[in-house]
């Protein structure tokens, strides 16, 4: 579920940003420039797995929060016993 998304466009500007924030505490900012240079964009995340690198004119400030592992549960088990029934037994002539 995303709690907060928020772009932000100028008119005939070349910057823009975006915020991407969800209920777990995931965040995401990215500023970028798209102008006579080509385009470069800044990064700021904390989302799991990533690490700061700067692939292709984009700096990435990566802080990954740590995840923890989810609960392992037993099976569960049946609230009662399903009765259980003899065989009918039929008399042979």
């Amino acid at each position: 579920m995303i709690l907060n998304l928020l772009f932000l466009f100028v008119a005939n500007s070349p910057y823009a940003a975006s915020n991407f924030e969800d209920l777990n505490g995931i965040e995401r900012v990215v500023e970028y420039v798209a102008d006579e240079h080509g385009y470069r964009a800044d990064i700021k995340t904390n989302e799991p797995g990533t690490e700061s690198q700067n692939p292709a004119n984009v700096v990435l400030h990566a802080s990954p929060v740590v995840v923890d592992a989810p609960k392992a549960y037993a099976a569960p088990r049946p609230l009662y016993q399903a009765p259980r029934y003899a065989a009918p037994a039929y008399p042979k002539y």
